[in-house]
Parts: structure tokens; C-alpha cells; sequence
């Protein structure tokens, strides 16, 4: 019984995802294996698709190419030495931020020169700020991003299009719910959402990290 049941559960999920594994390959494996196979066309005339024959003069042309070579060997360049070294100066910068304190004002105006850049010419305007980093006032670069544009006097909005509900959306909901506890979730600082929630003559709980809990602990008094 259990190995039916098993076998049309997976024969109802191969149904949900068939249209996704169409839409792949369609779009993707079929020009894959379309281009590989273009590679060995001989007169292919692009208009009517007709195909004179199969060989490799493609190949040969391109070996026999002097700007092939060169534009292999920047590739080549560009995979082994740039790559990593701007994945290592990027992790440097990151460790700079994250970690010296006395230096972390300069990293960050640098790290923001490209937006006042960008802004600098444009004001005075609005500024409508849709769930883009930096995501809120936890991270530290949000308040920068305010300072900045309160300086080149730029109106600052704030609007939530990424799923994600505001503060005062999730305050609205729960007060509309009225729940006997409320436990703040999905939240670098929950302290925040409780004491919000508290204002709003609610009752939150708040988990502590790596600490599992019942039903009636959450809801004990």
C-alpha cells in the first residue's frame, strides 16, 4: 500500500513540474543542442534554412582566427586572475565593514559614492525606496543612505513590493487578529517587533535562539 501511494504522489508532482521542464526545454536545452549542432553547418543559408552540408570549416575558421586567440586568451585572463581577485578584495571590504569600527564610517561613504554620484545632479527630488538594499534600519548603511539624501534634499519614500509586509502592515494585521500571543518571526531583532506590538496592547512572545519550545510554553501566562 505504501509503495502505491508513494508511486502516485511522485506521478502527481511529475504533472505539477512537466510545465516548468517544458518551459526548460524549450528555452533552454533545445538552443543548446540547436547551436551545437549549427557548429557543424556547411552554406547554411540563415533565410531559408537550408543546409548545404555537414563538416568542420567552422572550427577551422575560427582555430585560423587571430582575434579568437586573443579573445580566448582575455577569457582565460579574466577567469583565473580576475574572478577571484575581486571576489577577494570584495570579501576584504565586507571583513573592513563588518569589523573595524573607527574605519567603518569612510568604507561605507565609499561603498556609497557611486549613489551620491548618481543623485548628486538630480535634486532636489523624491527617492522611492522599494525593498532594495539596504533592507532597514538594522543595517547600518540605512542610515547613511537617509543622511545622503537628506543632504542633496531628497524626499525619502519607502514602499514594500517584495512580499515582505511593513511594520505597520504586520501591526494592523495582528491587531486585526487579536491573538492571544504574538511571536515576532523572520526578524533580525524581534525585541523591536515586541515592544512595537506591546504599544499596540498586545502580548508577544519572544523566542530565544536555538531553544526549542511547546505550544504551552508560548502560550503560558
Amino acid at each position: 500500500m505504501q509503495n502505491k501511494k508513494t508511486w502516485k504522489a511522485t506521478f502527481q508532482a511529475f504533472w505539477y513540474i512537466l510545465p516548468l521542464f517544458i518551459i526548460i526545454g524549450v528555452f533552454n536545452i533545445y538552443p543548446i543542442i540547436k547551436s551545437f549542432a549549427m557548429a557543424f553547418y556547411d552554406d547554411f543559408n540563415i533565410f531559408s534554412g537550408e543546409i548545404g552540408g555537414y563538416g568542420l570549416t567552422n572550427f577551422e575558421t575560427l582555430v585560423s582566427d587571430e582575434e579568437f586567440a586573443e579573445a580566448l586568451m582575455n577569457t582565460f585572463v579574466y577567469v583565473l586572475f580576475v574572478t577571484p581577485i575581486s571576489i577577494i578584495l570584495a570579501l576584504a571590504v565586507a571583513i573592513l565593514l563588518n569589523n573595524i569600527k573607527r574605519l567603518k564610517p569612510i568604507f561605507q561613504s565609499i561603498y556609497f559614492l557611486p549613489f551620491i554620484e548618481k543623485i548628486s545632479g538630480l535634486s532636489p527630488g523624491t527617492y522611492i525606496h522599494m525593498n532594495g538594499e539596504p533592507l532597514g534600519d538594522y543595517d547600518p548603511r540605512y542610515e547613511i543612505m537617509q543622511t545622503i539624501l537628506q543632504r542633496s534634499q531628497f524626499e525619502f519614500k519607502d514602499y514594500s513590493v517584495s512580499g515582505h509586509a511593513s511594520k505597520a502592515d504586520i501591526l494592523t494585521i495582528a491587531e486585526s487578529v487579536n491573538p492571544q500571543r504574538v511571536v515576532p518571526w523572520h526578524t533580525f531583532e524581534p525585541e523591536k517587533q515586541g515592544t512595537a506590538l506591546r504599544k499596540n496592547g498586545m502580548t508577544p512572545f519572544i523566542p530565544k535562539k536555538e531553544t526549542p519550545y511547546l505550544l504551552s510554553d508560548i502560550l503560558k501566562p
